[in-house]
């Protein structure tokens, strides 16, 4: 009866560390109801970072599921020493440079079969990201195209709005590094946006 009711007050009240390693213990005890627990818990967080280092496009549900999926297959080695919040973070920062190495591939593979078809080496609408009218549209095609390592800074820090501390710990880097990177980046983005904020 304790261990279902720690499961269900875990739902109702606001997650603390305490909570979330009470809850990993029964996951890894194989508590499939705890199981649901976490992934309820994180699930908007994991969906929200993956969209926006993806660059806001398809793929986000599939990247999710390789999250919670990676996470449960390294539960016995995440350390309590970083929050849980932020190891499925690193995680899904590396299932989504997977997803994008994957997708860099599907179009190259797609572009030489068009060409060994003799059709002319159009790409298609959707290898190009959409840029509309709207500032927001403009802003988010100009974060899709940094680099990723600019990218990745830019979307934990202002996006996900973490500290710079926790995104060090996320991306395994050090604070000197992230503050160099995103420097980088934010010169970047003002380059690409120059004639919008004229």
């Amino acid at each position: 009866m304790s261990q279902s009711l720690t499961v269900a007050n875990a739902v109702r009240t606001p997650p603390s560390e305490t909570d979330d390693a009470v809850l990993l213990r029964h996951v890894a005890e194989g508590d499939e109801r705890a199981l649901e627990v976490l992934i309820d818990r994180y699930e908007e967080m994991v969906s929200r970072l993956a969209y926006r280092l993806l660059g806001w496009s398809d793929g986000v549900e599939d990247v999710v599921q390789d999250v919670f999926l990676a996470a449960y297959v390294a539960l016995g080695k995440f350390r309590a020493e970083a929050r849980l919040s932020t190891w499925l973070a690193a995680i899904t920062v590396n299932q989504c440079r997977s997803h994008r190495r994957r997708r860099a591939l599907r179009r190259k593979f797609f572009a030489k079969a068009r060409l060994r078809e003799d059709r002319p080496g159009e790409t298609s609408p959707s290898d190009q990201p959409t840029i509309d009218k709207e500032t927001s549209a403009q802003v988010r095609a100009a974060v899709d195209s940094l680099p990723r390592k600019y990218r990745e800074v830019i979307v934990l820090r202002y996006l996900e709005e973490l500290p710079i501390v926790e995104v060090s710990e996320v991306l395994g880097l050090s604070r000197g590094t992230v503050d160099v990177r995103l420097h980088r980046a934010r010169q970047h983005l003002a380059q690409q946006l120059e004639g919008l904020m004229e």
